[in-house]
């Protein structure tokens, strides 16, 4: 799960990624000099994100 606001990113996008060589998942969002993730499947367009009012009921 991931949570935004508009005033955060203006877009998102979701990248499905295969196993990592050993079979494991990978370490999800860890950063450093190697990213810990396998290689990519697939990779969406942008949905871009707008403000709304919440609807009258």
């Amino acid at each position: 799960m991931w949570r935004t606001t508009v005033s955060l990113a203006s877009y998102a996008r979701a990248e499905v990624r295969h196993p990592m060589a050993d079979g494991s998942p990978g370490q999800g969002n860890t950063m450093g000099e190697v990213l810990l993730f396998g290689p990519m499947a697939a990779l969406t367009n942008p949905v871009f994100l707008t403000a709304t009012t919440a609807p009258h009921s």
